[in-house]
C-alpha cells in the first residue's frame, strides 16, 4: 500500500506517517515513540531509588547524634545574659549571650553564644546537666543536645566560664 495523501503528496513530518496503521510502523518516530515511555519511566524509578539511598542521607547514628567524630561530653553550665539592641530607627532585636562549659572525659570547654533566638536559649539552659555530642572545629565547638538540637557556639578561654 501506498502512504501518500489523498491528494498524491508524501506527508512532510515522519510522526505524520505513524499515525497511520499501515503506514510508517518501522519509522524511527513510530520505534521511539513505542520505546521512549518505558524507558523514561524505568530511568525515573532508577533515580528515585537511588536518591533514596545516598550514603551522605544516613549521616546520623542510632541515637541521633552525628557520626562524624564528635565525642560524648556533659553539658555542666550555663549562663545567659539579655540585651535589647537597635538595629534600625524603630527595629529593637532582643539579643542574648549565653556562656556555656561542656566537659568530655580529658578536657573543658568553653563556648559563647550569640542568637536572638529564644529557643536556642532554652534548650541549652534545658540540658543542663546532660549528657551532649561536642564536635570541636577551629575556634568553633558544635554542640549536638539531646533533643537534636545542633548549636555553633564561639570556644572562648576557660577561665571565661569560671568568671560566671
Amino acid at each position: 500500500m501506498d502512504c501518500r495523501r489523498s491528494d498524491g503528496s508524501w506527508p512532510a513530518r515522519v510522526p505524520a506517517m505513524a499515525l497511520r496503521p499501515d503506514c510508517g510502523l518501522n519509522t524511527p518516530a513510530a520505534v521511539l515513540n513505542s520505546v521512549r515511555r518505558p524507558v523514561g519511566s524505568a530511568i525515573a524509578v532508577f533515580i528515585l531509588l537511588f536518591s533514596l539511598n545516598l550514603p551522605g542521607q544516613n549521616a546520623a547514628a542510632p541515637g541521633g547524634f552525628p557520626a562524624n567524630g564528635s565525642k560524648s561530653a556533659t553539658l555542666l553550665g550555663t549562663h545567659s545574659d539579655k540585651r535589647v539592641v537597635q538595629t534600625g530607627r524603630w527595629y529593637v532585636v532582643r539579643q542574648f549571650t549565653v556562656d556555656f562549659a561542656v566537659q568530655d572525659s580529658s578536657q573543658t570547654y568553653c563556648g559563647e553564644l550569640v542568637t536572638t533566638v529564644v529557643n536556642e536559649v532554652d534548650d541549652l539552659q534545658a540540658s543542663q546537666g546532660q549528657t551532649v555530642k561536642l564536635l570541636q572545629s577551629g575556634k568553633d565547638i558544635d554542640v549536638t543536645l539531646q533533643n537534636g538540637r545542633r548549636i555553633r557556639a564561639y570556644q572562648v578561654p576557660a577561665n571565661r566560664c569560671q568568671q560566671k
